[in-house]
């Protein structure tokens, strides 16, 4: 089988490659090209596509050197928080992932906008537990400086002067 890059995967002959190795090994075909092709086309293709962004983007921020699989759960997390459900390729992707044509995949517009959306609101929720934490710091330092104040006046009372008594 030839070596296809990214852009010959919609050729008919990287399908007609893959469906011959396949009759091949298999000794026989359960199924024929425009089968095979709409299966990949419509289930599998896009959310293998998008769970290879999510991984991609996990390998990129890793700066710790951390395992593959600890990588791949990490994706697996990250998909499931971006997308509310679980990746559930994972044979596929395994498959695919090493294939020239799956590296180096670009984030499509829709999913950047999705990512870029999530990590804003990450970003304003941890803006806004700074900005609270100052607010309750700003708070006590004018409290204490206050009660600094009062202890000031009280201290600086002259004693020769007699106490007056307030009734209320």
């Amino acid at each position: 089988m030839e070596t296809y890059g990214s852009g010959d995967i919609m050729k008919k002959g990287f399908w007609s490659d893959l469906f011959d190795k396949f009759e091949k090994d298999v000794g026989g075909t359960f199924r024929e090209y425009d089968a095979i092709f709409s299966k990949w086309k419509n289930p599998i293709r896009p959310k293998v596509a998008v769970f290879s962004v999510v991984y991609d983007g996990v390998q990129r921020m890793d700066e710790n050197g951390s395992s593959d699989l600890v990588r791949f759960q990490n994706a697996l997390a990250e998909f499931q928080t971006v997308y509310g459900h679980p990746f559930t390729m994972v044979a596929y992707w395994r498959i695919l992932k090493n294939n020239p044509a799956w590296t180096e995949i670009e984030v499509p517009t829709y999913q950047q906008h999705a990512i870029i959306s999530r990590l804003r609101k990450e970003q304003q929720k941890e803006y806004q537990l700074i900005n609270n934490l100052l607010r309750e710091i700003n708070r006590y330092m004018l409290q204490n400086l206050d009660r600094a104040e009062e202890e000031t006046r009280v201290t600086s009372l002259p004693l020769e002067e007699p106490l007056k008594t307030f009734s209320l």
